[in-house]
């Protein structure tokens, strides 16, 4: 009976001594992203939704490859609930049994996104919550020439100062794509494409990765021109007065990042509202206010003196053009080997 006393004793003791809040642990969401801006982004979505939920969000964070291979890792006993992703690299997780298909319903604010935001991927597969183009930069400083279309990547006063995207990266496929509609061309004709890139191949400085990368390049003058994203113009012109954006006459590419839910997630019901939550106005005010990413409900109004760095707008969203990711990505692998076959290599 006293040895029942004592443990009874030591076990009140231990509890008595756990740190407050130890008691209720909070439920736990993991987030896939890029841990771009995450200072804003943590102020804007993490601790709001965590506040109005009392859950805690974990961040796992890295680039396209990083990330999708460890999807891929642990296709089997997920370890993610809810992953940011553009739509090209979204769809090859959906071809691979990755993602699945969400409950439109237990989202409230799906009704306010504009068409092309709601099913990019196909039906029941996540929406887009922030929306760019993929168009062309240059320093007007240094090009004295206007840019009007993708055509005019090819003139000589410009060889020598042109970087362009890798083809593993989201531009990369754009790119191609957007030669092809420059050519007059069907992208499945991968041998015209491919033929009239190795004839730029002379005046490119560098095949890029990264943003960050570009802008750097941009700024020490090493590149004065290249097809970018428009998302790229916030930080450029902070440091580059002169970069102006071109919308070339073949159109721009509608650069389209999703949310999606993990198959087998154990959190499907909060990761649905995470989702919600970042797709409000609110959220998507403050995106586009602080980091430059371009609301997809189409109700948040936008200030006019952050128009002009943003993709907003009923005639700007409408002729975006998109892309048939599906045959994109059923061409990929053999594009990247002719890539670095012919154009990345020596």
């Amino acid at each position: 009976m006293l040895k029942r006393k004592v443990i009874i004793t030591l076990l009140l003791a231990a509890i008595l001594t756990l740190p407050v809040g130890a008691a209720h642990a909070k439920e736990q969401l993991v987030v896939s992203t890029w841990g771009f801006a995450y200072d804003i982004f943590k102020k804007t979505i993490q601790e709001p939704f965590e506040k109005l939920y009392d859950v805690e969000i974990v961040y796992e964070f890295g680039n396209n490859a990083e990330r999708i291979a460890k999807l891929k890792m642990f296709k089997n006993n997920p370890r993610v609930d809810v992953v940011h992703m553009t739509d090209y690299f979204a769809e090859q997780l959906i071809q691979e049994g990755i993602f699945e298909k969400l409950d439109y319903t237990k989202l409230k604010n799906f009704s306010e996104l504009h068409d092309f935001a709601r099913e990019p991927n196909g039906a029941g597969y996540g929406p887009a919550y922030t929306v760019s183009r993929f168009g062309i930069v240059y320093r007007s400083d240094m090009v004295k020439k206007p840019i009007t279309s993708f055509h005019d990547l090819w003139r000589s006063d410009l060889a020598g100062h042109i970087a362009l995207p890798e083809l593993s990266t989201t531009q990369g496929p754009m790119f191609l794509a957007m030669i092809a509609k420059a050519e007059g061309v069907s992208l499945k004709d991968s041998d015209a494409v491919f033929k009239k890139l190795k004839t730029l191949k002379p005046a490119v400085v560098k095949f890029y990765n990264k943003s960050s990368e570009l802008i750097n390049m941009f700024e020490r003058g090493e590149i004065w021109v290249a097809p970018a994203q428009q998302l790229v113009m916030d930080g450029l012109l902070k440091v580059v007065p002169s970069a102006t954006w071109a919308d070339p006459k073949e159109g721009s590419v509608a650069v389209i990042n999703t949310l999606n839910v993990v198959a087998g997630s154990r959190k499907k019901d909060l990761a649905l509202k995470y989702i919600d939550f970042v797709l409000s106005r609110k959220v998507q005010y403050d995106s586009a206010v602080l980091i430059n990413d371009s609301p997809t409900n189409k109700l948040v109004k936008i200030p006019p003196a952050e128009v002009k760095t943003l993709t907003v707008g009923k005639a700007m969203i409408n002729s975006l053009i998109t892309l048939d990711w599906n045959f994109i990505n059923s061409q990929r692998d053999k594009w990247l080997d002719r890539w670095n076959r012919e154009i990345a290599g020596n």
